[in-house]
C-alpha cells in the first residue's frame, strides 16, 4: 500500500514540473516573441527633422508610430509643451507640431518656410516618407489659410555636419541645409548663416542655385521693401537722378545676419555700392570711388560700347563674359556674378575684371578691353575641397591636374595624409600653376607646382 501512495507522490510531483517547466517555456517564447514585435514597432527606422525657428527631430518606427519627439532648442520646448508622443502616429504627431508652431507665431505668412530633413538606412522607405510627411505639412498650412513653402531633404552620415551642427547648436537638418549654401557660394562662411530662419536660406538657396532638396510653394518676400524701394533709397543717398544711371545691378542677398539689396550703379562718374536692409530700406553699407572714364561703359544690352580705345574698340560686357564662361565650361544660368568691372590703366588700354561663382568655385579674370584676350585668372574652392580646374588657353596644352600635383608636393614633404589641404589653380604671368597648402602635424607647407611638367617653382613650410 505505501508503495502505490509513494508511486502517485512521485508521478504527481513529476506532472508538477513537467507543467512548470512548460510554463516557463511559453513565458519565454512569449517574451522573445514579444520583444521582436515590439522591436519591429518602436525600432527606430528614421529620424526625422523639422525645422523652422523651433528645431525638432521625430524618431518614427518601421510602422510610422513615434518613439520619441526630441526638442533641440527653447522655442521647440514651448511647441511640445507637456505633449507625450510615444507610441502615437506620425502624421497626428505632425498636426499637432506644425499647428503649435502656428499658434504660437513661429510660421505664419511671412515666416512661411519649413524644412524637412530626414535620415536612416533605407534610403527607398525614407524617401517616401518624407515626401508623405512634406505634403502633410502643406495640408496643415493651407488648413491654417497659410500660403507656406515646405523645403525637403535627406540628410546623409556625415561626421563633419555632426560637428558643425553640435559646435554651432542647430540641427543637422539646418546645418546641411546651410552647406549646400556653402557649397555653391564660398564666399559665404557658414557660421555668419546659423542664426538665419529657413526663409532667409531657402531664398539664399535659391539665388545661389543650390541643389540637393526640393521645395513646394513660394518663400514669401512681402516682408522686404522690394527692388524699386531699395533703389529709391540708394539714389536719394547719392543725390543721383535714376534717368542719369548708366550701369545698375541689384539683387538680393544675405549679410551681416540680414537679408540685404545689393545695388551697384554709376551716376554722374561716381560708382555706387550700396547694400540696402531688405526688411525696412535701412542703409547698411555704402561705397563711392571715382569712375576712371565714364565715356567708356559697359552697357546694359550687351552689346560693344562703341567707345574706341587706343587700339581699337572694346569688347562689351556681353563679350567679355561669353569669353570667361566658354574658358570655365559653364553657361550664365549655372553662375552668380560677383564683380563686372571695366578698369582703365594709367599708361592706357583697359581691362575687365569679373568674378563669378559655379559649382561652389570662385573664379576671378582680368581680360584685355580690346583685344578679348584672358591676361589673369584665378579659381579658389572653400575649405577642404579642390578642383581639377583644367582651363583653355587656346592651344592643346594638357595639364598634370590637382590629383597629381598633389602627389608631388605630398612626396617631396614626406607627407602621406595632411589634416586639411586647399588647392587652386593660378594663371600668372604667362605660367600656369598650382598652389597647394597643406597641413600635417604642427607644419604647414605652401607649395607651388607647374601645372605642365610638375615641377616644383616653390616650397615654403613653417612648424608651430
Amino acid at each position: 500500500m505505501n508503495t502505490v501512495e509513494e508511486t502517485k507522490v512521485h508521478s504527481g510531483t513529476k506532472k508538477k514540473k513537467v507543467i512548470i517547466l512548460a510554463a516557463i517555456f511559453a513565458l519565454v517564447i512569449l517574451i522573445i516573441v514579444g520583444a521582436s514585435l515590439y522591436g519591429r514597432v518602436f525600432k527606430v527606422s528614421a529620424v526625422i527633422g523639422i525645422d523652422v525657428n523651433p528645431s525638432i527631430e521625430i524618431e518614427v518606427g518601421r510602422n510610422e508610430k513615434v518613439r520619441e519627439v526630441e526638442a533641440l532648442n527653447d522655442e521647440a520646448k514651448a511647441v511640445i509643451a507637456d505633449m507625450d508622443f510615444e507610441g502615437t502616429d506620425l502624421d497626428v504627431v505632425i498636426n499637432a507640431l506644425i499647428g503649435s508652431m502656428i499658434r504660437y507665431g513661429y510660421i505664419n505668412e511671412i515666416n512661411n518656410s519649413v524644412l524637412v530633413s530626414i535620415a536612416g538606412g533605407n534610403d527607398a522607405r525614407n524617401e517616401l516618407l518624407r515626401s508623405k510627411v512634406e505634403d502633410e505639412i502643406s495640408e496643415i498650412l493651407r488648413g491654417f489659410d497659410v500660403d507656406g513653402a515646405v523645403i525637403g531633404q535627406t540628410v546623409g552620415n556625415d561626421n563633419r555636419l555632426k560637428e558643425k551642427a553640435e559646435k554651432y547648436d542647430i540641427s543637422l537638418g539646418k546645418a546641411a541645409f546651410i552647406q549646400k549654401i556653402v557649397d555653391k557660394d564660398v564666399s559665404k562662411d557658414f557660421s555668419e548663416l546659423t542664426d538665419a530662419s529657413i526663409s532667409e536660406l531657402s531664398l539664399l538657396a535659391e539665388l545661389k542655385y543650390a541643389d540637393g532638396f526640393d521645395k513646394a510653394g513660394i518663400v514669401d518676400q512681402s516682408g522686404y521693401i522690394g527692388e524699386e524701394n531699395a533703389l529709391k533709397a540708394a539714389f536719394e543717398d547719392a543725390g543721383a537722378v535714376q534717368d542719369t544711371v548708366e550701369y545698375l545691378r541689384v539683387h538680393l542677398d544675405y549679410e551681416d545676419g540680414t537679408v540685404v539689396y545689393e545695388i551697384e550703379f554709376v551716376s554722374g562718374g561716381i560708382e555706387y555700392e550700396y547694400e540696402v536692409r531688405a526688411s525696412d530700406g535701412f542703409i547698411m553699407k555704402k561705397d563711392a570711388e571715382i569712375y576712371d572714364d565714364i565715356s567708356v561703359m559697359f552697357p546694359s544690352n550687351g552689346g560693344n560700347s562703341g567707345s574706341t580705345a587706343v587700339d581699337g574698340e572694346y569688347i562689351g560686357e556681353s563679350k567679355a563674359k561669353e569669353i570667361v564662361l566658354t574658358h570655365a565650361e559653364c553657361t550664365e544660368n549655372q553662375v552668380s556674378f560677383t564683380k563686372f568691372k571695366l578698369d582703365h590703366h594709367h599708361h592706357g588700354g583697359a581691362e575687365y575684371e569679373i568674378e563669378f561663382i559655379f559649382d561652389g568655385t570662385e573664379y576671378e579674370y582680368e581680360i584685355d578691353a580690346a583685344s578679348g584676350k584672358i591676361t589673369d585668372y584665378h579659381c579658389e574652392r572653400g575649405e577642404g575641397h579642390h578642383h581639377n580646374f583644367a582651363p583653355q588657353t587656346g592651344s592643346n596644352t594638357d595639364y598634370i591636374g590637382s590629383e597629381r600635383a598633389k602627389e608631388i608636393a605630398f612626396d617631396d614633404a614626406g607627407v602621406v595624409k595632411p589634416d586639411f589641404i586647399e588647392i587652386d589653380f593660378d594663371y600668372d604671368d604667362g605660367m600656369a600653376k598650382y598652389e597647394i597648402e597643406f597641413i600635417d602635424g604642427d607644419t604647414e607647407y605652401e607649395y607651388e607646382i607647374d601645372a605642365v611638367d610638375g615641377t616644383i617653382i616653390k616650397r615654403e613650410y613653417e612648424t608651430n
